[in-house]
């Protein structure tokens, strides 16, 4: 490779050599070296080589690592690589200028354990450059080269003691780019997936997709890009064959590359479902004896009303039909979870009026609780919204009753009815226990109860309720503070027709 330059004149290379300094002096990678070498020395050599190159040992001899500068042609490289060796030899004897060595000059500029770099530059520099001039851009190259070495070394020594921190992990970590490709995997991905490093390495992420979810991570890089945080579910396919299910926590790099945290949570499905099937079954089973304790305590209170001075008998029975419709509630609540868990929870949609709604639920609370709690409804809407109008008193039914539940007794339970541009929101305000500010993501998890000493549910209203919500494209939001009560606010969106009232 030649570059045709004229002979420089003093001035242009005292500027060239000025700039060139200030690059060294400050240079703490090869590209900057590069440049400088390719911006400076190139054209001052008219042309000829002027390249940095470095060697690293094997066990026999040294090979060629890198060059900078102008690119070494293939024969200069091969004759490099023959006479390594010599030419290292040569040099670390006679410590100066080492002449006409293939035409060229050599001079030693950097060497420790790993590495050895030289200076190489056409053999009548000499004829332009004072020596001093040379030696001094030498110097310059010499500890711009051992300052690169130094982090480099710390880098690498940084990176080494890292890799032995990320295999320690039990939790599997991948680096991937946008294709799916695999750059890195700590020991525990390799685990996981039972597939080795060396094999990870070479693969997609996306091969190892079982069929039928592939569809799901369409789109999945630049959902990612948006969110730059994302949790997902898949079944991959393990170095055995079978398929696991992995729990992948990805996050977007700041060089688009993504960094994903697997863990294998095959037994917790597996548990989940076990236990899914056995509520299902149980639920159904309970259901036939409830069912007949509800008719025998109805017929038993039409009895009691005949007869005289049978208030107190009518008070234990009134306890008995709620008692009973609280366990219908409960084994409902445990049949609805099945169902979302099959994906089977059913939904009629329609035109529903959320003021006559929330008038209904609240006139049947106030029944139930009978006097325990006062619930006051505030608010009127003048919007429709298209859902479920059964699921929507599901839901308006278990924030009242929670409310009820961790209140104190004969509290204040308030629901209210606004709304906005877009949605009609309906709060619900107790002025109970609360909960504190960490429990408050758990709260919607299943079978998660805050108070574990009050022993009425099983920790799965607010679950069903969010996913209700969700299914209406709403949200489902708490405020609260220990000691000052809570504030659930589900907010549904307006039918797509926009009917008022």
């Amino acid at each position: 490779m030649k570059i045709k330059t004229t002979k420089p004149n003093q001035k242009k290379t005292t500027t060239l050599f000025r700039s060139a300094e200030k690059s060294l002096l400050y240079a703490f990678t090869e590209e900057a070296i590069d440049n400088t070498l390719r911006k400076t020395l190139v054209p001052l050599m008219r042309g000829k080589i002027c390249t940095v190159v470095t060697f690293s040992p094997t066990e026999k001899t040294w090979q060629l690592k890198r060059s900078l500068g102008l690119l070494l042609d293939k024969k200069l490289r091969a004759n490099l690589e023959l006479s390594a060796h010599k030419l290292i030899q040569a040099t670390k004897d006679k410590r100066k200028l080492y002449h006409d060595y293939l035409g060229t000059r050599v001079i030693p500029l950097y060497r420790n354990t790993r590495e050895i770099s030289f200076w190489l530059f056409p053999a009548d520099t000499d004829k332009h450059f004072p020596p001093d001039i040379l030696k001094y851009f030498a110097e310059l190259l010499s500890s711009a080269l051992k300052r690169i070495g130094a982090f480099q070394q710390v880098e690498e020594t940084t990176s080494s003691r890292y890799q032995l921190l990320l295999d320690e992990l039990s939790e599997g970590m991948l680096v991937s780019d946008a294709a799916s490709r695999v750059l890195y995997a700590n020991k525990a991905a390799a685990d996981i997936l039972g597939i080795s490093r060396e094999k990870l390495l070479r693969m997609r992420l996306l091969e190892l997709i079982h069929p039928l979810d592939r569809i799901k991570v369409k789109g999945y890089y630049r959902l990612l890009k948006k969110k730059k945080v994302f949790i997902s579910e898949r079944k991959m396919q393990h170095g055995k064959g079978h398929y696991i299910t992995v729990q992948r926590t990805a996050r977007m790099l700041p060089d688009d590359r993504m960094v994903s945290i697997l863990r294998d949570i095959s037994e917790q499905k597996e548990s989940e479902y076990r236990r899914d099937e056995f509520v299902s079954i149980a639920s159904h089973e309970l259901r036939t004896p409830l069912s007949t304790l509800k008719i025998y305590s109805e017929l038993l209170s039409k009895e009691l009303r005949i007869l005289p001075n049978a208030d107190d008998a009518l008070v234990i029975v009134d306890e008995i039909k709620n008692q009973i419709n609280e366990q219908t509630n409960l084994i409902e609540d445990l049949l609805n979870l099945s169902k979302i868990r099959a994906g089977k929870l059913m939904f009629r949609m329609d035109y529903v009026d959320v003021n006559a709604l929330a008038e209904k639920t609240v006139r049947q609370m106030r029944s139930l609780i009978r006097g325990k709690h006062r619930i006051i409804l505030k608010g009127k809407v003048k919007k429709l919204i298209y859902g479920d109008r059964n699921r929507l008193h599901q839901v308006i039914v278990n924030l009242l009753s929670n409310a009820s539940k961790y209140s104190r007794s004969r509290g204040q339970v308030t629901l209210t009815l606004t709304q906005n541009n877009r949605y009609i929101k309906i709060s619900v305000h107790d002025l109970g226990i609360g909960i504190p500010k960490r429990e408050q993501k758990k709260i919607f998890r299943k079978f998660y109860r805050v108070d574990e000493n009050n022993p009425d549910g099983f920790g799965i209203g607010l679950f069903l309720t969010k996913d209700i919500v969700k299914h209406h494209k709403g949200t489902l939001l708490v405020k609260s503070k220990p000691g000052e009560g809570s504030t659930f606010t589900v907010s549904l969106p307006f039918a797509k027709q926009n009917k008022d009232l």
